[in-house]
Formats: C-alpha cells, structure tokens, sequence
C-alpha cells in the first residue's frame, strides 16, 4: 500500500495529455512548439490545466435485490442499505450487499454515507461474486485478513483499516487454514466519528484508494489490482445500527 500523489488524482489519460501541454510551455523542451509564444504565461498553464485534467468520475449507483444478503434490508430507492431487524446471518454474504453499475475502465469514485459502529466498503471484481456467496466463513466484513473477497475499508471496534484479497478463487479459498496464513490489515488515520466515505477505482493504475470527507486517506492505497474484470461497489452491514447510503 502507498499513499497517492497529486498526479495520481486525476485521470491517466489527462495526466498525459497535460504533460504533453506542458512539454510545449517548457523554455527548453517547448522551443520551436506551437505553444513557444505562451511560454512563461503560467496562469494561462493553470487554466488549460482545470480543462483537461479529469477528476474521478461520479458513480450514480444503487444497490440491486438478487446481490444482497438475508440479513440486509433495502430501502427508499435502493440506495439506502441497513442491517435487517429481524433477517437472520450466518456468513459474510449475509451481511452484505453489492451495487448495480460495472466499472471496466477508468477513475470513478462511490461516495457514501456511513453510519453505525461496524461497517465496510469497497468494491468487489464481478468474478469472484459467484464464489463469495459461497464463502461459509462466519466472518462478516467482505474482505478481512486476506480472507473474503475485494478490497475494503472496514470500521470496527472504534478503528478503521484497510483489507485485500490474498486468495485466488479456489476450493480452499475461503474460511480455510490451507495455504497461505492471514494477513495483517492495514490500520488508517480517521476519526471514528467520520460518516462520509468515498472508494475510488482507477483501472488504469490499477488502484483502489479511500477518501474521509472529500481527502484522500493517507495509506489507504491498494496497489496491482486486477484490472481484467469489472468491479462493483460493496459494503457489508453486521450491526442493528449499521447502515449505508449511496450518495447521489
């Protein structure tokens, strides 16, 4: 895991798009360019700049029926997701729920509002879900010690970290002591009180990061995802007060 520069903010193909801008305003690399005139025009620079670079795109999603576990409830629009009152749980595809739209390119980012002691967000690869229904480890993040799947921020006992998948798709892959052994999550610096979320999803870097209040979590950075499968949005809900709204 590593933190993000302020490159990395932006889309790949902007960011290369404004290099080359760049290139031609540089006194040296820029001579004889069609920019030569605008050299030193700095301000001008900054304003090409605000148009060409792309911030993640907003993903306006909801969560759909048939990718929600027993012990959760929908409700409003399907954007508003809570543990079930009565619904009973017994794995982690129980106490979880996936959205609707499929992101196989780009920097897109959920935001979210979160409420409750225990949840998780992040995003899952449409591959695996066919295999986390099966899970049978009673554990109720989507992702937790190398266990589970996807990659997810989790709230849990006042803290916050961050998991990853360690397991390819397999028969021992889950709620298993075969092959290799847990992994150590990540712990992040938020304030337990924080209620608004966002997962961003960059393909083209193949990266997941996680912001509190619109900043980017220091450390909250997963590296070298798969990027040949297309991710969904995730979030797992274990507690009564649990509970997590897709932001319009």
């Amino acid at each position: 895991m590593a933190g993000e520069s302020a490159s990395t903010r932006y889309s790949l193909s902007s960011c290369r798009e404004m290099l080359t801008v760049c290139i031609g305003f540089h006194h040296s690399a820029g001579l004889g360019s069609s920019f030569e005139i605008l050299q030193g025009e700095r301000a001008l620079l900054e304003l090409i700049s605000s148009f060409l670079l792309q911030p993640p795109h907003h993903i306006d999603d909801i969560f759909v029926s048939h990718l929600t576990g027993s012990g959760v409830e929908l409700l409003e629009d399907r954007r508003f997701a809570r543990r079930g009152t009565w619904n009973s749980s017994t794995f982690r595809s129980d106490l979880s729920c996936a959205g609707l739209r499929k992101v196989y390119s780009g920097l897109v980012r959920w935001k979210v509002c979160c409420t409750g002691q225990s949840f998780a967000i992040g995003v899952v690869a449409c591959n695996r879900i066919s295999d986390f229904k099966k899970d049978k480890s009673m554990d109720w993040p989507f992702v937790r010690d190398g266990f589970g799947s996807g990659f997810g921020l989790i709230k849990s006992d006042g803290k916050l970290v961050v998991a990853q998948e360690l397991y390819s798709a397999s028969q021992w892959s889950y709620g298993s002591t075969y092959g290799q052994c847990s992994y150590d999550d990540s712990r992040v610096p938020v304030n337990s009180d924080t209620t608004n979320f966002a997962v961003v999803l960059d393909m083209d870097r193949a990266r997941v990061s996680f912001e509190a209040d619109d900043a980017s979590i220091p450390g909250a950075s997963i590296e070298g995802i798969d990027t040949d499968n297309p991710y969904r949005f995730i979030t797992s809900l274990p507690d009564r007060d649990s509970a997590a709204v897709i932001v319009q």
